[in-house]
């Protein structure tokens, strides 16, 4: 999804567990080794600017992250989750799925954007 590539060019100033996380799971889902999701995380990790003074992960982080993302089949796409807020496209065709099936009486269940 262009979330995910958009997160892995241009690193996240927060949320990088989950980030790694999530960006692991698609990674998974794209056919690639665990080894090489580890590489190409510990690249990514390289971009990241935490705000609040927090300091970049670990590669032991992102191995534990990933290792966790290849346990098993993860379906979801993460979409909901805050990380995807400043990286979102709303030409993606999941973002268009998720705003055609969301229901806009319930609060929280649209997606953010990019503004």
């Amino acid at each position: 999804p262009p979330c995910a590539k958009a997160m892995l060019e241009t690193g996240v100033s927060e949320y990088q567990r989950v980030s790694c996380f999530r960006l692991a799971v698609h990674l998974r889902r794209m056919g690639l080794p665990f080894d090489i999701a580890v590489a190409t995380l510990a690249q990514w990790r390289t971009r990241n600017h935490p705000n609040n003074g927090n300091r970049v992960l670990t590669m032991e982080e992102v191995q534990a992250q990933t290792a966790s993302a290849y346990l098993k089949e993860y379906r979801g796409n993460g979409c909901e989750e805050p990380i995807h807020a400043n990286h979102c496209d709303p030409e993606c065709p999941l973002y268009a799925s998720r705003k055609k099936n969301a229901s806009p009486e319930i609060p929280g269940n649209t997606l953010p954007h990019r503004p």
